[in-house]
This record gives structure tokens, sequence and C-alpha cells, in this order.
């Protein structure tokens, strides 16, 4: 295997085949994607940076290196989902704040009613309210109705079992609308 010495430096270069590198035992591993989700996934799994880098085929350094990069960002992103909730208020503070009377003004009568009617329902959820209005009563009267028809079908089949014995009522389906 040739050496290279100072003065090998000092020659031109030229283009350099493979021809050239038969004697050097130099070996380029191909790049092996692994996706960053990946080794999230294991790092939650509480595996430590050698057991992944042996899961995925790669060198712990590697694994070490892609966390170091990301590791901000995953701080910030558990920051974020721990604190939704303030993060958003804070921004729709802002947002509202920024609306001024020019904008309002400029708004289609289409987007000032779709407003109004979407900040009254989060008022009525930040109180504790419902955002929709159920008709509690019809929806009684709708239960007790159909139960009353579900008896009703059982006592008029009974009756038909009563005057035509011949037929199996249990085969047929009655349908009664009251």
């Amino acid at each position: 295997m040739p050496i290279l010495t100072p003065m090998d430096f000092s020659t031109p270069i030229r283009n350099i085949d493979k021809e050239d590198l038969k004697d050097f035992p130099i070996t380029i591993n191909p790049i092996k994607y692994i996706p960053v989700e990946k080794i999230i996934e294991l790092r939650k799994r509480h595996l430590s940076c050698s057991e992944i880098a042996k899961l995925l085929g790669c060198s712990k350094a590697n694994i070490v290196q892609r966390i170091r990069k990301i590791s901000n960002e995953i701080e910030l992103t558990n920051h974020y989902i721990n604190n939704r909730s303030t993060v958003f208020a804070f921004h729709q503070r802002k947002i509202m704040e920024s609306i001024t009377e020019a904008d309002r003004k400029k708004a289609g009568l289409r987007d000032k009613v779709i407003s109004v009617g979407v900040l009254f329902d989060k008022e009525r959820l930040e109180e504790g309210k419902s955002t929709q209005n159920i008709a509690y009563a019809d929806a009684l009267k709708a239960r007790d109705d159909a139960l009353k028809a579900e008896d009703l079908a059982g006592t008029e089949q009974d009756q038909l079992k009563k005057n035509y014995p011949h037929i199996d009522f249990d085969e047929v389906t009655i349908n009664v609308t009251p």
C-alpha cells in the first residue's frame, strides 16, 4: 500500500478513478436513513443510545448526534403540549388586539355573523355552559312516543295472533306507525 508523504501533496491534482484507489483500504458506508421519529419512539421506551444504535444498525455517535440536534425541539414541543391552553390564550389575545376598527368595518356581513357565533360558542364553553341547545322536552316526547309505538305494536300483534291462529307471526315483522 502506498504511503503518502508531504511531498506527495505538491504533485499536481489529477482525476482519480477506482483503479487508483484499489490499494487503499478505505470503505465508505452508505448513509442509512433513520427517521428521527423512530429514535424518539425508542428513547420514550427508555432505551439507551447504545441500545437504539444496535437496534437500528448504526453507531451510538450517530444516535447521540441526532438526539442533540432535536432535543431543543422536543423540549419546546413538550412545553407546548403541557401549556397548550395558555399558548392558545396568548395568541388569541394577540390576534384579538390586532383587529382594528377598520378591520371590523372592512369585514363582510357573513364574516361578522360567523365571528359572533364562534365567539359566542367559545364564551359559553369558558363559562361551562352548553354550546348546543337541545330541546330536552322534545327529545323526551320522541322517546315516549317510540315506547308507546312499541307497546302498540305488541298489543296489535297479540290481537292478530288471536284472530289468525294459522299464521306464524313470529316470522312476520309488523310495522305500526302511530
